[in-house]
């Protein structure tokens, strides 16, 4: 291909369920086409909502009437069947206009038949951020392998997004490895893990592009960037000399994330030397917790979040399901140890990470985290470095150009 080809513009539909308010995977869609465009590409972002409001960039994938409809179709057990989505991709003249079209989490948001059909047509890549193109939906099977046969009798009927007590697993199942079959779609993976799952199951296997982030926003002086209106908690968390141990999911409620597990842990600590800090959303209730809490909620801006990882020491991860999670990218970044259960492409990130441990059980975990409190305690202030892979975010967008071309 000459160079003329490769420098040459490209028309590129990105489609997610959100926008980076949604978790890691609609995050990574954000971003992705953000930088994108500034790479001198055309791109256009397909959600079926977004907290931030819809652009010229950022577009709806659909109205409330097809939501309506997608969601009584849920409640019958027929999650994600109809693609009421597809006629209006059909006619719509940006989607045959386009290079590729890029497909990241589709769960709740669209069947597995219109990528299927979009892919007899336009070329067409699929990032797989979790495992419900393998399952009858759930986004992480977690211990159950009924899948590897067939769903049925599911533990995971009325968690998003099998929002139904009507099983037809076994036939969505069923249904989502038909479209597998018949489609022309390019797979990717951002971890061997997802990639040895899903070639296992199906034959296929997809093209692994890590995800990355912006070192440039998610480094151990990130403190120094925060905005006005983080600046007096960042302070805070600067001049506590406790150990400020983070938690962070984009939502605590999701049982998947283990935040459970990962607060039982914390109680365990000694509990006038650390300083506990949530990031996402929750409900938690400072007062009533028995440890040192500093609750943040949910950041929306990249560069406060950065920010208030920055100032902490360690982060204790205890999600049952994951695939390659952004937070664990940002965290290491910032020169933070984190202490985390092996699950899905967890150990792929962190076993590069000299400062960080991989525990087979939350027993151990507890263990190793308290140890390495009262290590860390005892050495006083330290200057931070991340000490890791490098995780450049230029490395996934050339990935995935060198895959569209």
């Amino acid at each position: 291909m000459s160079s003329r080809a490769n420098k040459s513009k490209l028309n590129i539909i990105q489609i997610s369920k959100y926008d980076s308010a949604g978790g890691g995977a609609s995050r990574v869609a954000e971003q992705l086409t953000d930088a994108l465009i500034q790479n001198g590409h055309n791109v256009i972002h397909y959600t079926r909502g977004a907290a931030k409001g819809f652009n010229h960039i950022r577009r709806p994938l659909y109205g409330k009437r097809t939501k309506k409809m997608m969601g009584w179709m849920a409640k019958k057990g027929w999650v994600d069947v109809v693609p009421f989505e597809l006629p209006r991709l059909l006619f719509n003249i940006h989607i045959w206009r386009a290079d590729v079209i890029h497909f990241h989490d589709i769960s709740g948001t669209l069947s597995p038949l219109t990528v299927a059909v979009l892919s007899w047509f336009k070329k067409v890549v699929w990032t797989l951020h979790d495992a419900s193109t393998l399952t009858a939906g759930c986004i992480q099977p977690l211990e159950c392998e009924k899948f590897k046969k067939t769903c049925s009798q599911c533990p995971q009927l009325g968690i998003w997004p099998l929002t139904t007590q009507i099983d037809r697993t076994s036939w969505l199942r069923d249904m989502k490895r038909l479209c597998i079959r018949i489609s022309r779609v390019k797979y990717v993976s951002p971890s061997f893990w997802l990639a040895d799952l899903f070639h296992r199951e199906t034959g296929i296997l997809p093209i692994v592009i890590r995800n990355g982030l912006d070192e440039e926003c998610f480094h151990p002086l990130a403190w120094k960037s925060v905005s006005p209106l983080m600046s007096d908690r960042v302070k805070l968390l600067r001049n506590s000399t406790k150990y400020k141990l983070l938690l962070s999911a984009s939502n605590f409620d999701d049982p998947n994330k283990g935040m459970d597990t990962a607060l039982e842990i914390a109680k365990q600590c000694p509990k006038n030397k650390v300083l506990v800090v949530l990031v996402g959303r929750n409900s938690i209730n400072e007062d009533s917790f028995e440890c040192d809490m500093l609750n943040l909620g949910f950041i929306d801006s990249e560069r406060d979040k950065a920010a208030l990882i920055s100032v902490c020491d360690g982060m204790l991860f205890c999600s049952k399901g994951e695939n390659y999670p952004l937070i664990l990218l940002e965290a290491i970044a910032s020169g933070l140890a984190v202490y985390a259960l092996p699950v899905g492409g967890v150990a792929e990130i962190l076993n590069d990470h000299v400062e960080s441990k991989v525990c087979s059980d939350s027993e151990e975990l507890a263990a190793s985290l308290i140890e390495a409190i009262a290590l860390k305690l005892s050495m006083g202030k330290q200057k931070k470095s991340s000490q890791c892979m490098n995780l450049s975010w230029s490395k996934s967008v050339d990935g995935y150009l060198g895959l569209y071309r």
